[in-house]
This record gives C-alpha cells, sequence and structure tokens, in this order.
C-alpha cells in the first residue's frame, strides 16, 4: 500500500515539474479564469470542461492540468494559476 502512495505522489510531483508559469501564461485569459473559478468551487465537472477546451490548443497543458485533477489537487491547480499572474497567495 505504502508504494503505490509513494508512486502517486511521484507522478504528481513529475507533473508539477512539467507545468510552469510561462506554460500556464500561455493559455487564453477566459480558459485561465474559468480554470480558476471552477477549482475554487473544486467542481471537477466544469474543471474538466475547461481542461477539454484547453486540450484542443494546448494538449501537454491539459494531460497535466488532468493528473491534477484527478488526484484532488485543486489547490496546486490554483497556485499555478496565481503565479502565472503574479497573484499573491
Amino acid at each position: 500500500m505504502r508504494y503505490i502512495y509513494e508512486r502517486q505522489s511521484n507522478t504528481i510531483a513529475t507533473e508539477l515539474s512539467t507545468l510552469t508559469i510561462e506554460m500556464m501564461r500561455k493559455l487564453p485569459l477566459h480558459l485561465r479564469e474559468e480554470l480558476r473559478r471552477s477549482s475554487q468551487y473544486l467542481d471537477i465537472k466544469t474543471t474538466n470542461q475547461a481542461i477539454q477546451l484547453i486540450r484542443r490548443t494546448h494538449f501537454e497543458i491539459a494531460e497535466a492540468l488532468q493528473l491534477l485533477v484527478d488526484e484532488f489537487s485543486f489547490d496546486q491547480i490554483i497556485k499555478l494559476l496565481n503565479d502565472s499572474e503574479g497573484i499573491q497567495d
């Protein structure tokens, strides 16, 4: 059981390291706003819809975001968005 948890944690860390502030800045403002709003409300359905829109033009970013949603790491998504826009927590 411990091995599975460690493996999941390592996967999340790997995906986070691939998502950068610069990558998040590439997303159109309306998608970042939708992603932030749905993440703040922990709304999986709406967050997944935003990720589907992102996937059309930024596949790699969408895949990394999807992993975070699958792991319920909405706080990490919000942090990335805030950091990309210079917003203090």
